[in-house]
């Protein structure tokens, strides 16, 4: 359809991927090749990023409402100010230094963990775990910088209300209040915030892949890219 106008190739783009229709591998058909249906190349990737990404979420949310809460409860004393530091240090990395970092611990100078992830043509990355620690801990590492620093904030602010203080007025324990009154409604913003780092998870492993050559998503666009596979491309974006 290149010969069409742009306009009326958006539309029947737009029309085709509505039905699930995302179209035909753009180097086969310059090479001449039987056409390859765009989604038959992407299914697999697509699969291993949702992995990689839940993997990633099960451990992100707890681990953030336990680090947040402690900074919180503990604002301004040593356990605070050392978990404030670690994520602004976090937040200061880039992931592929997070990821080469790693690679250098685990793999340089313990060679505990292989430094890239291997898989079999249609292999779950759960069948092989060892794959998915290294990719795992370098999105951990970025994304509990800003969660735990937003469920501190919001646990901060929990702590000054008035119910809060009136609770501790009236005697009841701190181990109550905290999980009776601070917990239960520190938890509701966060929500969002946990929400947001579902998407960014999806949508934003492209680095990570790449450095650990994980088969996802990821390192699916990247090689779209640079083969000027245009439908490809398309697709990967749109999802």
């Amino acid at each position: 359809g290149y010969d069409k106008p742009i306009v009326q190739r958006y539309v029947a783009w737009l029309d085709d991927a509505v039905h699930g229709n995302l179209g035909n591998s753009a180097i086969d058909i310059a090479q001449g090749a039987e056409k390859s249906p765009v989604w038959n190349a992407i299914r697999s990737p697509l699969i291993d990023t949702i992995v990689l990404a839940v993997v990633t979420m099960l451990l992100l949310i707890p681990l953030s409402m336990v680090m947040g809460l402690i900074a919180g409860i503990t604002s301004g004393r040593w356990p605070d100010q050392l978990l404030s530091t670690l994520t602004l240090v976090f937040m200061a990395l880039p992931a592929f230094v997070v990821g080469a970092i790693l690679i250098a611990i685990f793999f340089v100078a313990f060679d505990l963990l292989p430094p890239v992830s291997l898989l079999a043509p249609n292999q779950l990355p759960l069948s092989d775990p060892k794959t998915l620690v290294m990719p795992v801990l370098t999105l951990l590492a970025v994304s509990l910088a800003w969660t735990v620093r937003l469920v501190r904030i919001g646990t901060i602010e929990v702590m000054k209300t008035d119910y809060v203080q009136m609770a501790r007025l009236q005697g009841i324990s701190e181990r109550r209040v905290l999980r009776r009154y601070v917990l239960r409604n520190a938890l509701g913003p966060s929500v969002q915030i946990f929400a947001l780092s579902m998407q960014s998870l999806l949508g934003g492993v492209i680095v990570t892949e790449t450095v650990f050559n994980y088969p996802g998503l990821g390192r699916q666009l990247v090689n779209a890219v640079s083969s000027h596979d245009d439908t490809e491309v398309q697709a990967i974006a749109l999802i």
